[in-house]
């Protein structure tokens, strides 16, 4: 009789992992555990859900077709996880917004670092992610609302958005 799954991030970490890796030892290497409670877990798992997600071979393992549907839909779950511990953190520090900065190389080198370091004393609550990008890239990632303000350098087509 199978028993009933239970939610363990460590297994469903160590199952993602395995596969992006193709083997459950570099997995189980990466999460500092032997590689016989690795098997563990992943073979009580499989027991316990009642799939197969890999099959295994000498030289490492294959994810099974059921396994690929579980890892796509795993990898949405973790990334959860890990927003929520992100969320906890803001809540525990007061931020209370968050602005994504797309910015090129070179506003990243010669200017931002002054400009940031006032603007985040003065705005604890803001919580500031910096990505670095090509200005071109920049100007469609805004346009699609994937950062909040976007720095470029050059002459980039910046039609739709505001710029200054």
């Amino acid at each position: 009789m199978r028993g009933k799954w239970r939610p363990d991030f460590t297994t469903l970490t160590l199952i993602a992992l395995a596969a992006d890796k193709g083997s459950i030892s570099s997995a189980a290497e990466r999460m500092h555990l032997a590689l016989a409670a690795a098997s563990r877990r992943i073979a009580e798992f499989e027991r316990d859900a009642g799939i197969t997600v890999f099959k295994r071979h000498a030289r490492g393992i294959t994810v099974t077709p059921a396994g690929a549907t579980l890892v796509a839909r795993l990898r949405n779950v973790l990334d959860g996880v890990d927003s929520l511990a992100d969320t906890l953190e803001d809540i525990k520090s007061g931020v209370t917004e968050h602005l994504k900065i797309l910015a090129c190389d070179a506003a990243i080198i010669q200017f931002l670092p002054g400009i940031l370091k006032k603007f985040v004393a003065s705005a604890p609550h803001v919580r500031v992610e910096l990505e670095e990008m090509r200005s071109t890239d920049i100007a469609l990632a805004v346009a699609e609302r994937r950062g909040g303000l976007g720095i470029i350098w050059g002459d980039v087509d910046t039609r739709g958005l505001t710029s200054e």
